[in-house]
């Protein structure tokens, strides 16, 4: 499988595009940023599998996110990007609190709606 020249601009490019779905309300803008049989994986929790179960599960809205990719590589349609996720989020006392981690995402390219996450684990930084 060759490596794809313009393939990492192109997930970098979709990294920037979720952000904004990433911090919607709307849980299901959240979701349209994974592919319907994604898994997502953090610390301490059952992996969340599919489009359904995040809608279910999905309940916290993110503020500020920033994702910044420190490694990308692209195969054909799928692609992986390895880095560093921060976000705020609102606790239940009323207080915004940061939450630094690092990110694994892999993704694939849907000919319809170009890149999404089809896996991410999640790990808060030490």
């Amino acid at each position: 499988m060759p490596a794809t020249r313009d393939g990492p601009s192109e997930v970098r490019e979709a990294l920037v595009r979720f952000i904004p779905l990433l911090q919607d309300p709307d849980p299901a803008a959240r979701v349209a940023c994974y592919t319907p049989d994604a898994i997502f994986v953090q610390p301490g929790q059952p992996p969340v599998r599919g489009h359904a179960e995040m809608l279910a599960r999905n309940v916290m809205v993110l503020h500020h996110v920033t994702l910044e990719p420190e490694h990308i590589e692209v195969r054909d349609d799928l692609a992986y990007a390895l880095g560093k996720f921060n976000c705020q989020i609102d606790t239940s006392d009323g207080r915004r609190v940061e939450l630094p981690a690092n990110f694994l995402m892999v993704l694939r390219k849907d000919p319809e709606v170009g890149w999404r996450i089809a896996c991410e684990f999640i790990t808060p930084v030490a």
